[in-house]
Formats: C-alpha cells, sequence, structure tokens
C-alpha cells in the first residue's frame, strides 16, 4: 500500500479503529481486529473484491519507538501482541511521553518485511 493514499480512523486510547485506502476516488476501510490487528496478503493481494486466503505464516514485528530510538522490538506469530506493564515502565522510566509510538510491519517468506505502520503510543 501507498502510505499517501492510507488515512487512520481515530480509535479509543490512540489505537487506530482502521485505516481507509483510497485509489482513484474509492475507499477500501481497513478494520483492526478487537485484539490486535488484521494480516493482509502481500503478494497478489491487491483486489478489490476481498482478501485472498493467506498462504504464508502470521509473523510481525512490532517496535517501540521513544522519538527516533527504538527501545523495544520483538516479533509475534499471531495478530496480536502483549506489551506488559513492567515492560512499559522499564522502557519508559519516566513515563510515556508524547514522542512515544508502537510500528507493526508483517513479514512475507519471499519478499521480506512489509512496510511498518506506527501509531502514537499513550502507554
Amino acid at each position: 500500500m501507498r502510505p499517501d493514499r492510507v488515512t487512520t480512523v481515530p480509535g479509543r486510547q490512540g489505537w487506530p479503529a482502521a485505516y481507509e485506502y483510497t485509489v482513484d476516488g474509492r475507499s477500501v476501510r481497513i478494520a483492526r481486529g478487537a485484539d490486535g490487528w488484521i494480516a493482509r496478503t502481500r503478494t497478489g493481494g491487491d483486489v478489490w473484491e476481498g482478501e485472498p486466503v493467506a498462504s504464508d505464516p502470521l509473523i510481525f514485528r512490532v517496535r517501540v519507538f521513544d522519538g527516533a530510538s527504538v527501545v523495544r522490538a520483538f516479533d509475534v506469530d499471531g495478530s496480536e501482541a502483549v506489551y506488559a506493564a513492567a515492560e512499559i515502565a522499564a522502557d519508559f522510566p519516566g513515563g510515556v511521553g508524547t514522542s512515544a509510538r508502537v510500528g507493526v510491519a508483517q513479514s512475507n517468506g519471499r519478499m521480506g518485511w512489509g512496510g511498518e505502520a506506527t501509531v502514537a503510543f499513550t502507554g
């Protein structure tokens, strides 16, 4: 997806409720799962009729930023991750500031890591 065509639909606690992808005046809303994010097919998935069946294992890289610095990075093999309170306290000893962000990128065995989507992190 091209970042210049994606807008974020605001959700609770700083997490996006969905993303809208617009091309030639047509928009598709990509909803975020209730407890995580929704995986997208990276190869052959550029269709408007719906998402093809996933053929790659779900592997995501989650990175937590404080400004430009990565304070934590880990991989998960599903559509949700847990960032425990103890980890947050260790990564942000002075408290979570306004420059905190979380990024998620999906892997594909053939193409490597996809683009990283980021959102403000409010702790």
